[in-house]
C-alpha cells in the first residue's frame, strides 16, 4: 500500500521541521523506503506501508521517559535536553514538556491529509483542545515577526497534538542550533535542510546526523545570521554529499531581558555550501579549529566568507578580512590558501 502525507501548510518553519519529524518517525516504524517532495513551504512525503499513531514507537516512549524525568528531578534529560536550551521562553518550559507527553499519546500520521489545518481549526486561538506552538518552533507569526513583545501578551498560534509532536521530534533531530549567550539573555541561531524538489528519506535521515545536535558559547557581541551555518557546517562531522539539490531554512530567535525577538527565516543555497566546506576541509586540516576560534573573535568573517560563496563579491575584501582576522604566520598561510579556492567559485 502506498501512502501519502502532506504538511499542514503553518510556514516554512514549521513544516520543514514537521517533515524532519515524520522522516524521523517513519524509520521508527521500519519504513524507509520514502520520498519527500517539495511543494512551495510544504512537503508530501510518499511511502509503502501503513503508518498511524506515535505512542507505540520507541522514539515516542523514549521522549515520555525524558519527560517522566524531568517531571521527577526538574532537570532537562536526553530528547529535552537540546529543547530546553534553545527555549528563550523559559517559563513555559513546563507547559511544554507536558504537553508534549500528551500531544504524544494522541499524535496520529493519517491525519496529516489535505485540508488539515483548516479541519483542526489551527492558528491563532484560544481553543484548550489545541496546543501553543511556541516561538521556536514557529517564528513567522503575528507580534512574533520582526518585532518584540512582551512574553504575557498576543493569543497564541495553536496547532493540533500530531502537528505538535511531529515539529518538536522535528527539531530534536532536524534542527541544528548556534546556542549563544549572553548572561541571562540569549540569541538562538536555527538550521535546518530542506530539499529545493525531491529527496530520498535515508538522505534526510543522513542529513539529521549534523543537525540533531547544538552548540553553546559566551560571546558578548552580536552573531550575524550567516556565521552560523559555516560554523555548523565546518565543526560538524564529515559532511555527506547528497544529489539532491538542498537549502537550509535559518532562522533567529533572542531573548533580551524581559522582551523575545523572532526574525524571518532566511532559505540558503546548502549543497553551495556544504561542497565549499569539503573542499576547504580537504585542503586545511585546521579549518574546523579556525572556525571555531572565528565563531567567537570574529564571526562577521564567517558571515563575509559564507556572503561570498553564496552571491560572490569583493574577494579582495574578504582576503582583508581573513588577513585582518589571523594571529601569525600558519593562519595567514591557511588564510591564503582559503583565498585560492574561494577565488575558483566564481
Amino acid at each position: 500500500m502506498r501512502m501519502r502525507v502532506l504538511t499542514p501548510g503553518h510556514d516554512l518553519v514549521t513544516d520543514t521541521l514537521i517533515m524532519h519529524g515524520i522522516v524521523r518517525v517513519l524509520a521508527y516504524m521500519g519504513i524507509y523506503d520514502a520520498v519527500v517532495e517539495r511543494r512551495g513551504e510544504r512537503y508530501i512525503v510518499e511511502f509503502d506501508g501503513w503508518a498511524g499513531k506515535l505512542d507505540k514507537t520507541d522514539l515516542a516512549r523514549q521522549i515520555l521517559l525524558d519527560a517522566e524525568v524531568y517531571r521527577e528531578t526538574r532537570r532537562p534529560v536526553g530528547l529535552l535536553h537540546k529543547i530546553n536550551e534553545a527555549n528563550i521562553n523559559l517559563a513555559v518550559f513546563d507547559n511544554w514538556v507536558s504537553d508534549l507527553s500528551q500531544a504524544l499519546l494522541d499524535a496520529d500520521l493519517g491525519e496529516l491529509s489535505e485540508g488539515h489545518r483548516e479541519k483542526f481549526e489551527e492558528g491563532r486561538s484560544r481553543s484548550k483542545k489545541l496546543v501553543t506552538l511556541h516561538i521556536t518552533l514557529s517564528p513567522l507569526y503575528g507580534r512574533y515577526r520582526q518585532r518584540e513583545y512582551s512574553i504575557e501578551e498576543g493569543i497564541q498560534y495553536k496547532v493540533c497534538n500530531t502537528c505538535f509532536s511531529l515539529a518538536n521530534i522535528g527539531f530534536m533531530y532536524g534542527a541544528a542550533a548556534l546556542i549563544v549567550r549572553r548572561g541571562a539573555d540569549k540569541d538562538v541561531i536555527l538550521m535546518s535542510p530542506a530539499p529545493a524538489d525531491k529527496i530520498d528519506a535515508m538522505d534526510i535521515l543522513l542529513l539529521q546526523r549534523l543537525t540533531e545536535t547544538y552548540k553553546t558559547i559566551e560571546r558578548v557581541g552580536g552573531m550575524p545570521l550567516l556565521a552560523a551555518p559555516l560554523y555548523w557546517l565546518s565543526t560538524g562531522e564529515t559532511l555527506y554529499v547528497t544529489d539532491a539539490d538542498l537549502e537550509l531554512v535559518v532562522w533567529r530567535v533572542a531573548k533580551s531581558g524581559n522582551f523575545q525577538r523572532a526574525l524571518d527565516a532566511a532559505t540558503l543555497n546548502l549543497r553551495r555550501l556544504m561542497e565549499f566546506v569539503a573542499d576547504v576541509k580537504y585542503v586545511l586540516d585546521g579549518w574546523p579549529h579556525a572556525a571555531g576560534r572565528l565563531v567567537t573573535e570574529a564571526p562577521e568573517v564567517l558571515a563575509l566568507l559564507t556572503e561570498y560563496v553564496l552571491y560572490g563579491g569583493d574577494l579582495y575584501a574578504v582576503a582583508r578580512s581573513l588577513a585582518a582576522s589571523c594571529g601569525g604566520k600558519p593562519c595567514v598561510d591557511e588564510a591564503s590558501l582559503l583565498v585560492k579556492i574561494l577565488a575558483k567559485l566564481w
